[in-house]
């Protein structure tokens, strides 16, 4: 089987050593207060690569690079595919547009993380500093760099927001969609995690993935066929709560 991974993770304990972010150690949170490596770089080859059914997996950090930054995820990335002998891992550029420039992630990084860290694909956050894709002021210039860049996937996080970002629920909405389609002819838009909604966390009450299905109704069909969605976490969610 040909398996791509498109969202993984894992955390800078370089950076942040000891049982802090052990809470992004879902499944096995009291494991990691004994052994944090267990969210480090090492374990996450071990079982991504290794222990797993995955052949290609892609590597994503956060908004404002914490808990894992641009040149680590690289880092990670060549690493697995020297041990690897051929390219199983991909990396993305991550970029928070109300970071200010010098960031590690704000839009003047863009270039780096692109032409020396050689990130395939765009990745935000519209729940960092609350902001949309058809903001014109706030997306616009990020999306341009971008496209001047020759990236052409736009992967943004959208939905879940009880579980990665409380309070965002506008943000994570997909309501921005139609008018950043349109708008970016060249680009292409993933809406990570499926716009999905755990019930009871919508504004409007619209569970699942009722407003993402609806969103895409609405675009025209031509400017469609550039609109995805990622499954993984909406897969497992979904899952979890059984077949019905």
């Amino acid at each position: 089987d040909f398996i791509v991974d498109v969202q993984t993770h894992h955390a800078d304990t370089q950076m942040f050593p000891g049982t802090g972010l052990c809470f992004l150690r879902f499944l096995d949170q009291q494991g990691c207060q004994q052994n944090p490596e267990m969210i480090g770089q090492l374990n996450f080859i071990k079982e991504t690569f290794v222990d797993s059914e995955t052949t290609i997996g892609i590597i994503s950090g956060l908004p404002n690079g914490v808990p894992l930054g641009p040149e680590v995820m690289a880092q990670t990335r060549d690493l697995v595919n020297e041990l690897a002998g051929s390219e199983r891992c991909l990396s993305q550029a991550m970029v928070d547009p109300k970071a200010p420039p010098g960031s590690p992630t704000a839009i003047d990084s863009l270039e780096h993380q692109v032409r020396d860290l050689k990130g395939r694909a765009l990745k935000c956050y519209t729940y960092s500093g609350n902001w949309r894709l058809d903001d014109e002021e706030v997306a616009y210039p990020m999306l341009a760099e971008a496209q001047r860049l020759g990236l052409t996937l736009i992967n943004c996080h959208k939905g879940l927001p009880a579980i990665f970002a409380p309070g965002s629920e506008e943000s994570v909405r997909t309501t921005d969609f139609p008018k950043a389609v349109a708008d970016w002819p060249r680009l292409k838009f993933c809406a990570y995690h499926s716009g999905y909604f755990q019930a009871g966390d919508h504004p409007e009450g619209k569970d699942g993935l009722t407003e993402f299905l609806e969103v895409v109704e609405r675009i025209p069909r031509p400017q469609r066929r550039r609109v995805y969605a990622e499954i993984g976490s909406t897969f497992a969610v979904t899952l979890l709560q059984g077949p019905d």
